[in-house]
């Protein structure tokens, strides 16, 4: 099935910060998004990579991902966090370490078979 899945992410990983050259990049990989059908739902195959070219350590608290279908109507979100369960402590690395790459596994690769994912948005939140 050819698929069109845009991905916008807006970053707060700068939350607090009074640094102005500061520069954290977020990439999808693979570029062209992987998306077919299994059983009764979605499935989204892509990967976040992080790069911390800014002059501090950073370590991912809350991440969230709002679904919208093809006319801008807001199907689903969900998100992690370190309030309650599920929480960002079941990522095993969320540490963005000065310097260093991390490569994080999309925490949200499935979606019910009613909930066609044709834009999502990330936000991801670093708490200082």
């Amino acid at each position: 099935m050819k698929s069109l899945i845009v991905i916008s992410i807006l970053s707060s990983l700068l939350i607090n910060s009074h640094n102005t050259n500061r520069e954290i990049r977020i990439e999808v990989l693979p570029e062209n998004v992987i998306t077919y059908k299994e059983k009764s739902s979605w499935v989204l195959n892509f990967d976040f990579w992080f790069g911390n070219y800014d002059s501090k350590d950073y370590t991912l608290n809350y991440i969230n991902v709002k679904v919208f279908s093809k006319a801008g109507d807001l199907l689903t979100r969900r998100h992690l966090s370190n309030n309650g369960l599920p929480g960002a402590i079941s990522i095993l690395n969320r540490e963005l370490n000065l310097g260093k790459d991390l490569y994080l596994f999309n925490p949200f690769s499935k979606f019910p078979e009613e909930v066609y994912p044709y834009k999502l948005v990330y936000t991801f939140v670093s708490m200082m």
